[in-house]
């Protein structure tokens, strides 16, 4: 801390760090009572960070990774409300941010049913301004049980890259992390969809 400034400071190397202030339109409240920043928040200049359905099954002590510190509540929204309530924090995001990217994650879900909320979503942001521009440049986290033919679906709508997150690459550290995504799913399930998408 240096004249009312913070750095990092990496041997002679000293790194200013700058805090920008969120915008206002964070706080503003859905007809839920919800504030925006609980549907959409902003990630660097000119991304959106979407985490809907962000809840993951993996969440108990037997299989939850280990190095996991997200412990999302499940919305008790039905599918159509939780759906408004993003469109609405979405419409304002989109306006006043003007952003040029998306990054949206899922949380994993055993039910591959849940991952069709996403469709949806998408469907609804191709029809905003900029829509189709936004999604050429989403990336889109789901857990390896989403079907290929959602997968299809989606890159037919226009979706930039569509990235399974393994978490860890070391087999061993993989096993030991990450006990429920081995049992569940598998190690060979994560590299054979990170293949199928990297075809399409």
């Amino acid at each position: 801390f240096k004249e009312d400034n913070l750095y990092i400071n990496y041997e002679d190397t000293n790194i200013k760090i700058i805090v920008e202030e969120l915008p206002e339109f964070l706080n503003e409240l859905s007809k839920e009572g919800q504030k925006l920043k609980k549907y959409v928040n902003i990630m660097g200049k000119d991304c959106l960070r979407i985490y809907p359905k962000l809840h993951c099954d993996f969440d108990r002590p037997d299989i939850k990774c280990k190095f996991c510190g997200v412990n999302a509540k499940k919305d008790t929204m039905d599918d159509d409300t939780l759906l408004s309530e993003y469109l609405w924090a979405f419409d304002i995001a989109n306006e006043k941010y003007k952003p040029n990217y998306i990054f949206m994650s899922t949380g994993t879900h055993f039910n591959e049913q849940e991952y069709y909320f996403f469709k949806r979503f998408f469907e609804e942001i191709k029809k905003r301004k900029n829509g189709e521009n936004l999604l050429k440049n989403t990336i889109f986290v789901p857990a390896p049980n989403i079907t290929s033919d959602l997968i299809d679906t989606l890159y037919e709508l226009g979706i930039g890259m569509i990235s399974i997150n393994m978490e860890i690459w070391n087999k061993e550290k993989f096993e030991e992390l990450c006990p429920g995504k081995v049992e569940v799913f598998g190690r060979d399930n994560y590299l054979k969809m990170i293949n199928e998408c990297c075809k399409k």
